[in-house]
Order: structure tokens, then sequence, then C-alpha cells
């Protein structure tokens, strides 16, 4: 691991930062949820014994969506089920990710066809027998980072999903949205950063799932994961040790804010519309608990520089216009990540990271308790 233990939060650093920052008791207009991570069974404070706590622990921040992941190791249908109806009774949106990977070429329509069909009566299967009836959700995201190179296939890295099959499976899954008059909405899976230039871009656009459809999106919102780690200039991040870094974040809050709407702009022209919405289905900042940031990340050295990060991105993606909603990642650290408004689990809790848990609960429009602790 990158990163190791950091100390709790200093109270006396918040209180500077919201003298600092008093626009924080202002929402932003627009929805802020959040992922919550591989925590639904086997792991301490989990959803199967603690459902109840962490979505009152949501509805205090004022969490608008939440992000499950389908197909959890050891996770029943009936802890999906208790998740999706206790965030329902607390007015909470549920999405869920559906993810998968394709091992076969990207243009032999052979091998495409047939990973969209297994994908599909995958589907089928979720929304009948686990997302159903009182347990059905408001969303479904097709597949995770499909541009991100995994070891999935053996024989080393390669994209979780190949540009063209993965604009075929959008169109064929949105095609089965409609004829089966489904009423979840969906998000294409999201994309990792917001760079066209990359590769990836031109040829998902040129597929024939798009420009053979005009005037047809394949989805209800196109997915985006604005990190844009290259933008974030970890000098200056690193030089900051001990301060907010306030200063440190502008050009890589640009870069989400243009990002977004060149992704929109160049949705919009590829499937001939002009109405595509985004839907960042994550974003965030990980804490360094080393005392120093690598090059190229998203790191920050503080609580406190995570919330002055935070609050930079939001404003940066609900002021653009163009994404419907954002959702923080994510709620709580485990053992390899620490991006959450939580840190990791001590032997008896997963301490509030202070700084950050009262910006979410501020940009989010929370009127509960300010006290992370009061639903447990």
């Amino acid at each position: 691991a990158i990163f190791t233990m950091h100390g709790p939060s200093s109270l006396s650093l918040l209180a500077v930062f919201l003298c600092f920052f008093p626009f924080l008791s202002l929402p932003l207009v627009f929805g802020l949820g959040i992922v919550t991570g591989g925590i639904y069974t086997d792991v301490p404070q989990s959803f199967a014994s603690n459902a109840s706590a962490i979505i009152c622990e949501f509805q205090q921040l004022g969490v608008s969506h939440i992000r499950l992941e389908a197909s959890w190791a050891d996770t029943s249908p009936g802890v999906y089920q208790t998740i999706v109806q206790t965030a329902h009774s607390s007015g909470i949106a549920v999405i869920v990710l559906v993810n998968a990977a394709y091992c076969g070429n990207d243009t032999d329509s052979s091998q495409i066809d047939a990973f969209i069909s297994s994908y599909i009566a995958n589907l089928n299967s979720l929304v009948n027998n686990v997302f159903v009836g009182n347990s059905g959700v408001e969303a479904l995201e097709i597949v995770n980072e499909p541009n991100v190179a995994v070891n999935q296939c053996g024989g080393g890295n390669t994209l979780r999903v190949s540009p063209n099959a993965f604009a075929w499976l959008l169109r064929r899954v949105y095609q089965w949205k409609q004829a089966n008059g489904r009423p979840e909405k969906i998000i294409s899976g999201a994309i990792l950063d917001t760079y066209l230039t990359e590769s990836y871009w031109p040829a998902f656009f040129g597929s024939g799932a798009f420009f053979g459809f005009q005037g047809s999106r394949p989805y209800d919102y196109f997915g985006i994961h604005p990190y844009n780690l290259f933008s974030l200039d970890e000098n200056c991040i690193n030089s900051n040790a001990g301060g907010d870094a306030s200063s440190c974040f502008g050009p890589w809050a640009q870069s989400i804010l243009s990002g977004v709407q060149d992704v929109k702009n160049a949705a919009d022209a590829a499937a001939g519309v002009s109405d595509t919405m985004l839907f960042a289905t994550e974003f965030g900042l990980q804490v360094s608990l080393t005392g120093s940031c690598p090059a190229v990340s998203t790191c920050v050295l503080s609580g406190l520089q995570q919330a002055v990060g935070m609050k930079a991105a939001v404003q940066a993606l609900s002021s653009s216009g163009v994404v419907h909603a954002a959702l923080w990642y994510d709620y709580r650290d485990d053992s390899s990540q620490t991006f959450g408004i939580r840190s990791g689990w001590t032997g008896s809790s997963y301490p509030a990271r202070s700084e950050t848990w009262t910006t979410f609960q501020a940009l989010a429009g929370g009127s509960g308790n300010q006290n992370p602790d009061a639903c447990w």
C-alpha cells in the first residue's frame, strides 16, 4: 500500500476552515451522493448488521444517492434488499453498478454479441430476483471504468471493456430497457477522467452504436469519473503540509469544469442530440498517510485539504450545468484506499474525518445533527 494510517482530524483546524469558508452553510443545487464501498457483509459495522445506522448517517449528511455494486462476494439478495428499502425509507435514491469484463476482439461482432447476451442475462436475473418490487432501484450503471486496463483475461492488463464493445453494450442494454419498459435509468459505465485526447474516446464515439443511431442516446445519463489525476499539482500539495492547500486546487477544478462540458459536447455530437446530461458516479481525493503524495495522483495530506478539494470539485461540477449529480468516493477507508469521509477501522469504530464529513454535509444541504456519530 502507498499510504499508512494517519492521526485524527483537528477540530481547531476545522474551526479555522469554516471561518474562512462561510459559503459552506449554503448547499449547492445539484445531487450530492456517496459510494458505499463493499461494506455489505464480512466487515465491521457492515450493512448486514447496521443498515439502519448507516442510512441514518447518510440522511443526516444530506446524501441524495448511494451507489451499490451488484454480485459482491458473500452478499445475499436479502442484504441488498434491506439496504435499498432502508435507503428509500429515508428518501435516498439507489444506483446499482453491474460490472463486467470483455476479453474478446473489439472488431469481432460474434464475440461482442455473446458478451452482451451474457450481460443482459445477468441484468434480467438481477432485476427479477434481487432488485425487484419494493427493492427496485432508480438506476443501473453499466460497467465500471471500461477504459482502465486490468488483468482480467490472463496474459497481462487489457481494457476492462474495449471501446467498440462498450458502445454496443450500451446500445443493446438501452434497447433492452425500452423493449421491456424498465423504469430504471441507465447510466453509461463511467469512463475514468475527462481527457478526450485519450485514444479510448474517439474509438468509443466512433462506433456504429453511435453513428448508426443518430438522434438516439444509448443511456439516460453519461457516466464519468472526473478524478483528473494529471491536473492536480501534487508539488503544491506537498509544499503545503500543515495548511489547507487552497491555492493548489484551482487548475484541477477548472480541468473538471471544462472537462465535463467537453465530454457533454462530444457525447451530443456522437449521438446527434443536444440534451446529454452527465452523472459523476465517482469523484474524490485520497488522504496520504505517509506525509507525502506521489507525482501523479489525486492525493492530499490531510482531512482539511481533502475538504477544501471536495468543495472545489463540487463547485466545479455543480456550476458546469451539465452534471445531474455526483457521488463522493467513498464512505469509509479500507485496507488499500483512503478516500473516505471516515478513516479506517480502529478496532471499535471508523473515525470521521471531521473537516471532510462536515463539508460534505454542508454542501449536500444536510439538516441533521452535526455530530458524525449521532446515528451510532
